[in-house]
């Protein structure tokens, strides 16, 4: 699901059970550009993050729940 055009939001369910909650673990999958996530452009003007692809968090937004934000800069300005 593209959210705008620097970021793009997959979703999985039916992961492996949780022993906590008895429900199948899900996971978010949030692919950013470098530019629009917070704290993520730095040394973009040296370059330094130009082509940046890398996983930037990993949260456990509830109990076995959880958000992982890809860095991507392949993504930057998509018009899909």
């Amino acid at each position: 699901v593209w959210t705008d055009q620097n970021e793009y939001t997959e979703s999985y369910s039916n992961g492996s059970l949780c022993d906590l909650t008895n429900e199948p673990r899900r996971t978010r999958l949030r692919y950013v550009c470098s530019g629009s996530y917070p704290n993520e452009n730095v040394g973009v003007d040296s370059g330094q993050n130009r082509n940046a692809a890398y996983i930037s968090a990993v949260t456990e937004l509830e109990t076995c729940i959880y958000e992982v934000v890809f860095v991507n800069d392949a993504i930057c300005g998509h018009s899909w």
